[in-house]
Formats: structure tokens, sequence, C-alpha cells
């Protein structure tokens, strides 16, 4: 071996030997760590009150910041899977201490308790959060269970730990925390039961409390929340699941005259479980239908379709529309035992793929300029009307551009008695009046009992509209102050976004085919009454401003010095 050879070499075995040192310095160090700190006060030998070894001096850890983080870094350095954060001096508080350890901070990835951020507070006592604990856990052998049900699909959530039986209780408890916990025990998901609805647990050391998940944990003991030492849930109660497996089969419409409509269950539990009604609308019924093969939906109130002999309900649910189940809509109330909250009844839906399946307008009388129709819709084989209760000109200007009628649609209404119009009712579609059918509308709900003022909707389509434009306060007719008739009244256009394309149109609606000039901040003085028309957004084309994109009639945030104007000729 030449000199360069033997000086390489002896350079690599003073690097291994060096490393190996320092592997060996870490093992005892580590070593060390485990025996500088120990649990006091608890029932086993996974549990209790933190104390820490400094300076031949044993050290107490104030509960100031002490959250999952810190005991998951303690508990996997004394080898365990994880630790829950025991808080407000659960295991007691430590005596004849000089000196306290405080404002422990970990970022989860230390190898012990002294790798974290750590102070120590000259003083025999924590002045917030008392003394710090801990129960340490092993993800083998301990376990989250859902017990005291009817199946194994629902009951109260417990956690195992050391051989001891735990309760959650329901502070914080949600879709989160089930969906986290039915999937552990091998479901597609769940929805939380409160109030103890599947009892209390019995003979508990103590409870846990404030649970919260982000929902990607594989285990509820991988959610956030701490221990609090009592048998009972103070002023909570217990937490339970009603676990799901979603598919088609997960939601079912019954009790209908077609396939098409009926009751809403949901297979929950084990069970099929009715629907409570609070909130039920447009969304909530369009979701119901998606999942079950249809596209859109009108919701049924007032147990239409009889009543489902459930025990425990899915609570008010709160649906945006877009998704796949009712089970991933956000819930008003969690899942309520034995009948639904004081006016509340099981609810049903009436599905469609194409409006006019279900939804007809038909013609009663018309002339040279105007059609009058009445809209209805198809429900158990009948033809039923619509209340006037909630309707204007936004819905019947939607009616009539349903038809290819341009222009203006204007609300007719002949009052009937209660007995000559039926037993059932549809109310409340609220639309903006830009929506190109009626079932692109907002709400719109079946049942009994639901008009306040019994009668015939009619909607009059206008196909001449200069009578429901109008130019105000200018020299002559061929300009002035832009003013539309809604809802019966006279009211003014915002001119936000008012341009020439606008002015196009309204001038084109008026008989006047020359160049148009648009006029904003009230050039011809201030209107009074309401603004009808705010964003106005034409493109040139349109037959008059009714056709225009707009906010939806009366939807606006202006005043009268915005009012628009234009200058035809």
């Amino acid at each position: 071996m030449d000199v360069k050879c033997f000086l390489w070499w002896f350079r690599d075995f003073i690097v291994s030997v060096s490393t190996f040192s320092c592997y060996i310095q870490l093992l005892f160090e580590w070593q060390d760590r485990r025996n500088s700190v120990r649990f006091i006060n608890g029932s086993s030998l996974n549990e209790g009150r933190v104390e820490v070894l400094l300076n031949d001096e044993w050290h107490s850890v104030c509960g100031s910041g002490w959250d999952k983080r810190e005991t998951n870094v303690l508990c996997r350095s004394l080898g365990y899977s994880g630790g829950l954060p025991a808080l407000s001096s659960v295991f007691g508080e430590g005596s004849g201490q000089s000196r306290m350890l405080g404002n422990v901070y970990c970022n989860g990835l230390e190898l012990s308790l002294f790798g974290c951020r750590l102070s120590v507070v000259a003083s025999s006592s924590c002045v917030n959060g008392g003394h710090a604990g801990v129960v340490c856990y092993h993800a083998l052998n301990d376990s989250v269970r859902i017990v005291n049900g009817s199946s194994s699909y629902e009951g109260r959530v417990e956690i195992y730990l050391g051989g001891q039986q735990h309760s959650v209780c329901d502070r914080g408890w949600g879709k989160r925390e089930a969906d986290v916990t039915c999937k552990s025990n091998g479901f597609s998901g769940g929805l939380p039961a409160v109030s103890s609805l599947f009892g209390e647990g019995i003979k508990q050391i103590w409870m846990l409390k404030g649970v919260y998940c982000t929902g990607t944990e594989t285990s509820l003991l991988g959610c956030y929340f701490s221990v609090v030492k009592s048998s009972s849930c103070v002023n909570d109660a217990h937490a339970g699941v009603l676990c799901y497996h979603s598919g088609n089969d997960s939601v079912r419409i019954i009790n209908g005259s077609s396939t098409n409509e009926g009751r809403v269950e949901t297979f929950l539990g084990g069970q099929w479980r009715g629907v409570c009604d609070g909130g039920w609308n447009r969304l909530d019924a369009t979701v119901t239908c998606r999942s079950t093969g249809y596209s859109r939906g009108f919701p049924v109130l007032s147990s239409f379709f009889g009543e489902s002999n459930s025990t425990v309900w899915l609570g008010d649910v709160n649906c945006k529309g877009n998704e796949d189940s009712l089970f991933n809509c956000r819930l008003l109330s969690s899942v309520i035992s034995s009948k639904c909250n004081s006016d509340g009844r099981n609810i049903g839906v009436v599905c469609y793929n194409t409006s006019n399946e279900i939804l007809r307008i038909t013609n009663r009388n018309s002339t040279n300029d105007d059609i009058i129709v009445n809209p209805s819709v198809l429900v158990r084989g009948t033809w039923v009307g619509l209340c006037k209760d909630s309707w204007d000109d936004r819905e019947a200007k939607v009616i009539c551009r349903s038809l290819s009628y341009s222009g203006h649609g204007g609300l007719m209404y002949s009052r009937q008695d209660r007995n000559s119009f039926g037993d059932l009712f549809i109310k409340d579609f609220r639309c903006k009046g830009t929506e190109q059918t009626l079932a692109e509308c907002a709400s719109g709900v079946i049942g009994p009992d639901v008009c306040s003022v019994y009668g015939e909707v009619g909607v009059q389509c206008h196909t001449d509209v200069r009578n429901f434009t109008r130019l105000v306060n200018g020299s002559s007719n061929k300009e002035g102050r832009v003013e539309v008739f809604i809802n019966g009244k006279w009211g003014t256009v915002c001119d936000d976004s008012w341009g020439h394309e606008d002015a196009t149109v309204v001038c084109r609606s008026l008989g006047y085919l020359g160049i148009s000039t648009a006029h904003m901040s009230a050039y011809f003085g201030q209107g009074l009454g309401s603004t009808w028309l705010d964003n106005v957004n034409c493109n040139g084309r349109e037959v008059s401003i009714f056709d225009c994109e707009h906010n939806g009639y009366g939807i606006e945030n202006c005043g009268h010095n915005e009012d628009a104007g234009v200058t035809c000729t």
C-alpha cells in the first residue's frame, strides 16, 4: 500500500469510528432521556402527569400550549405510537417543586421532548392551563370502537387505551370526526350522532373532549382532542356515529306513484332512515335525484308521501348542489332520535331529467301582442298549480323566456277558494329573472297547506315591450332617463356597466334604429322608487333590455344618483 492509499484508508477509518461513536452517544443520550421523563398519578404505566428530570430535580410541565404535537413526541420517544394531551391538572399537581417547565413547543418531528423548545418557570405552580398530563397509546393494541347500537353500523364511540374504556364527549363532534371513526372501522363514511343518542358509558375514569379532525386521519387517535378527568361529559353529552357504505343503493325514493317521486330515505346505520324537512330545498332535492340517476328534482314537504317508521332520522341537511350524495352535504343539525323537530316531517322529491317531463305551461288566451299561460307541475299523475306566494315578474319573465317569448313577462293572478284549487300546491320558486327555464330557479317546494293565499297563477308574456320601457325627463321623446315597469311599478336602471350596447338595445326596443348614446350619473335627473336593474350587460342584439344579462329584478346596490339614460336617433 503506497502512502497516498494509506492516508485515504486512515481517513475513512477515523470517519467510521467517529460515526460509530456518534451513534453510541445518541443511544446513551436517548436512553438517558427516557430515564429523565416519568408519569405520575396515572392508573396505568401509559398515563399520568408529566415530570422531567433537570439538574437532578423533577419538574412538572405547565399545560399552556401543551397539545397533541408535544404528547406525540413524548410518547414516541418512550416506545408508544402516539399520545393524547391531558390538561387542567387531570392527573393532579406536583408538590414541593421550586421550578416548572413551561411553554413547551414541538413541531412533531423531534426524537424526544428535549429536542423541543423549552423554558423553565421560576414558580412552584402553573399560572394558566394547570399541570400537563399525557395518555400514551399503542396503535395496534388500542382501538376505537362503536358500541351499544342496534347493528355494527351505529353506536356510541368508545376508545380503548391500556385495556380501559373511555367515551368521547360530543363537544366539537361533527361530520369529519364521524367520517374518520367510520372509515377506520371499514365503512365509507359516517354521520355524527350527539346528545347521548346511544347511551352513556359507565365506570369511566376520564373522557375525551373537544375532538377536531381534518378528515385525513386514519384513526380518531390521530385527531386533536384533550383528556378530561371526569366520569361524565360536563355540559355535553356522549358522541356517537351512524356509518354507511356509499353507493347508488344508499338513498332510495319510495311510496310515490312512479319511480321518479316519493319519500326520501337513506340507508344509514344499517337501517333505512327518514330525512327531516328543515330547510329542505331544490339543491337538496337535486343532490338526492342525481344520486338515484336523475339530473334534477323538486323538493316535497310535509310528509306528502307518508312518514318513515324509523326511530332515528337524518337531521336537517344543507347541500350546495354539487355533492354526489346527501351524506356529503353539511348537516344543519346532527342525526336525531325519535321524530323530527316540532314541525319537521319526512321529506320527498319529484325527480326529472328534462324540465318538460314534469313542468307544463299551457296557453289560456292570446292576442297580437301578448300571450297568457298557466304553469303547472306533474305530481302523482296530476298537474298541480302554483301558489301566488313569493311570485312576481322575475318568475314570469323566466317562464316567458322558456317559451321563446322575448320582451317582458308579467304576473297575473285569479283568487280561488281553497277547495276548488285542490289539496296540493307549489310555492316559492325564487328566480333572479335571468334564468333560461323555471327549473334553474333557486327553490320551489311541493306540499299540502303551503299556500297563504290560494288561487291560480298566470303569466302574461309581452311581445311588444314599448309599454314597459320609457324615457323620462329628456328634451324630446328620443332621450331621457331609462325606466322599466316591473311588478306593477316603474323604476330605474343603474349605470353600473352601462354602455353603448345597452343604449342600443333600449333605443331599438322603442323603435329607434339610429346611433345611440349612453348616459350615466343621473344625466337626466334622479328617479324615484325602485332601481329594478343593475349591472346590465347587453351584447347589442337583444330584443329588449329585459333579455340582457343583469343581477335580477331588484337586486342592486345603487342610489338614484347612478340612474342610467340614453339618447336615441
